[in-house]
């Protein structure tokens, strides 16, 4: 979604696998509802797909 390219930006998201999708808004607060166009890897030791990586 190219209108909410303004979220990364203040964000500050390089990452360009990380797609915006929608932002909700809450009375206290704002969700931001974001994936990645890709799949995550498989951790190599158990083959289970890997909810945090590379960091």
């Amino acid at each position: 979604m190219e209108p909410l390219h303004f979220i990364t930006k203040l964000l500050d998201i390089k990452d360009p696998n990380i797609q915006i999708m929608d932002v909700v808004n809450k009375d206290t607060h704002k969700e931001i509802i974001a994936k990645l166009d890709y799949d995550a890897p498989s951790c190599p030791d158990c083959g289970t797909q890997m909810k945090k990586y590379d960091f």
